[in-house]
């Protein structure tokens, strides 16, 4: 917005010296219209930004239709602009519009250069988390049973990630104790989610 304000300002100052050395009852120029309504796009830019983001309802599109608009009154505008909200705005709207018919219709899925971040959604689904919950579920049964070293040897090994040794030195155990306690951990383990599976 400040850009803008800076911009408009450097445009209509040449315009109104012009005007006012020529007289208040003079025609505005064409590039002295167009500059009138890059002022005017500013002064307005919240009320029009607001009217067309619900006309298009997309608020980026509205923000790229009136940018456009912008740079297109860099150019002189011929005849006189009886309202300068109308028109800034249809010419807004239309470029937006040109816009959007400008972007690519479809993406090709086989194209491997084609990025489409918004067509994959690398979160679970339903049916995936419902699945991850009861497998999660069983798997807290089975560990149940489990000695308080043979809990905490599991834990640490195949959920912290630590290595046997670092594992043997915290419980301080030999690592053939900690070799053995993973494999029993395991086992019933195994054993527990296997019949809770015959049973369902």
């Amino acid at each position: 917005m400040g850009g803008y304000m800076r911009l408009a300002d450097a445009r209509t100052a040449p315009a109104a010296n012009a005007a006012n050395a020529a007289g208040g009852d003079a025609p505005p120029s064409a590039a002295g219209t167009a500059a009138r309504l890059r002022d005017h796009l500013v002064q307005r830019y919240t009320a029009l930004h607001g009217r067309l983001a619900r006309r298009l309802g997309c608020a980026d599109l509205a923000s790229e239709g009136l940018h456009g608009a912008w740079l297109r009154l860099a150019r002189p505008v011929a005849g006189e602009v009886a309202n300068a909200d109308a028109y800034v705005f249809r010419m807004a709207c239309h470029l937006a519009i040109d816009a959007l018919r400008a972007q690519p219709s479809s993406v090709s899925l086989d194209d491997p250069e084609a990025g489409c971040p918004d067509l994959c959604d690398a979160a679970p689904g339903p049916l995936a988390s419902a699945e991850a919950r009861s497998t999660l579920a069983a798997l807290a049964r089975a560990m149940e049973g489990l000695s308080r070293q043979q809990h905490a040897v599991l834990v640490a090994l195949r959920v912290e990630g630590r290595s046997r040794d670092e594992v043997a030195r915290w419980l301080g155990l030999s690592t053939r104790s900690i070799d053995t306690a993973l494999r029993q951990a395991l086992r019933h383990c195994a054993e527990r989610l296997e019949r809770s599976v015959a049973c369902a």
